[in-house]
């Protein structure tokens, strides 16, 4: 679950994306939540292979919006993390960077 306390309002979404020669590559958008800071994405389902390759120890980069319609979207937050560390399940744990305005 997902909480973005510092905000008023917000259009958070999320973007998935893999590294692959010490370079992130986007490998999955979510939607965006009109005004919330507690939002529920529609669950959605990316390949492993999409994801990593196979190799479970690849780092992916799951980064949190706020989605502007300029097209300049906010970065409100981001964990890195590998396909192993995913594959533990709902009680695994992940170091959440937040950027405050």
């Amino acid at each position: 679950m997902w909480f973005i306390a510092g905000r008023y309002s917000a259009h958070p979404s999320l973007q998935l994306s893999h590294c692959y020669d010490f370079s992130y590559t986007i490998t999955h958008k979510t939607e965006y939540i009109k005004n919330t800071l507690n939002p529920k994405w529609k669950q959605f389902t990316v390949p492993v292979r999409a994801l990593c390759n196979g190799d479970y120890d690849r780092g992916i980069k799951i980064e949190c919006y706020d989605w502007n319609s300029n097209g300049s979207h906010d970065i409100i937050g981001s964990c890195q993390t590998n396909m192993r560390e995913l594959s533990r399940g709902a009680g695994s744990k992940f170091e959440v960077r937040v950027n405050v305005k």
